[in-house]
């Protein structure tokens, strides 16, 4: 780990963000086939291909929440609030996890707010996935899911919804609309807020090199890779 803190008050340069996350995580950082592999199935999400919503945000999703499950756990470890040597797959069903952070919206048909979308999504998580991965990392995904739809939950908040709810936020930095861009104060743990930058980065590369892809899954990996949060 290096020498600085994760704690970060206030959006923190790009430069200076990344940096900080790479030597923190190290070879904890997200890797692009562990990423490739949670591609949803086809036919799951019912607005694949919308840039609100769609297999593009899932993907960035992702990037962001592994992230930041991975540097609190680092920062509880480095607080004495962890056994030193607990593995985060004891403490994070990062299958059930994984797949809610690229599927959460997955029962959207539009961009605009579904009030029921997320008790679909959970639905479409039975459907594909009953029987064919662990029963606890399916229920972890579809509570996930069923749940990440304002209002949100702050009492007996876990720390997979609240890293979920963290994600889902930093990619807001995907627009500039005041009434939907990100709004900081909203996050709920110093290492979402050291992501804020770092989430702003890969929205403008996304964006940079989207056309240049085939679809909005390849480039949103192409963007986080090129920022450097995947290797």
């Amino acid at each position: 780990m290096g020498n600085k803190e994760i704690l970060s008050p206030v959006e923190l340069p790009f430069e200076e963000a990344i940096k900080i996350v790479q030597e923190t995580l190290g070879e904890n950082i997200l890797k692009r086939p562990d990423l490739l592999n949670f591609r949803l199935p086809d036919g799951m999400h019912l607005s694949r291909d919308d840039e609100w919503h769609g297999e593009d945000h899932g993907v960035k999703v992702f990037g962001f929440g592994h992230a930041n499950a991975k540097l609190e756990l680092a920062r509880e470890r480095k607080l004495g609030l962890l056994d030193q040597e607990s593995k985060d797959e004891d403490i994070i069903d990062f299958l059930g996890f994984g797949l809610a952070l690229m599927g959460h919206d997955c029962g959207r048909f539009f961009a605009h707010e579904e009030e029921q979308h997320g008790e679909i999504g959970a639905e479409r998580f039975e459907l594909f996935f009953r029987n064919k991965i662990p029963d606890t990392s399916l229920e972890e995904a579809m509570h996930l899911t069923r749940k990440h739809v304002p209002p949100d939950e702050p009492l007996n908040m876990s720390r997979t919804y609240r890293y979920l709810k963290n994600a889902d936020a930093l990619d807001r930095t995907r627009t500039n609309d005041p009434a939907w861009t990100l709004n900081p104060d909203y996050l709920r743990d110093d290492s979402a807020r050291l992501l804020v930058s770092i989430a702003r980065r890969t929205n403008e590369v996304y964006y940079e090199i989207r056309g240049s892809h085939k679809d909005g899954f390849s480039a949103a990996v192409e963007a986080l890779a090129i920022t450097g949060l995947v290797k």
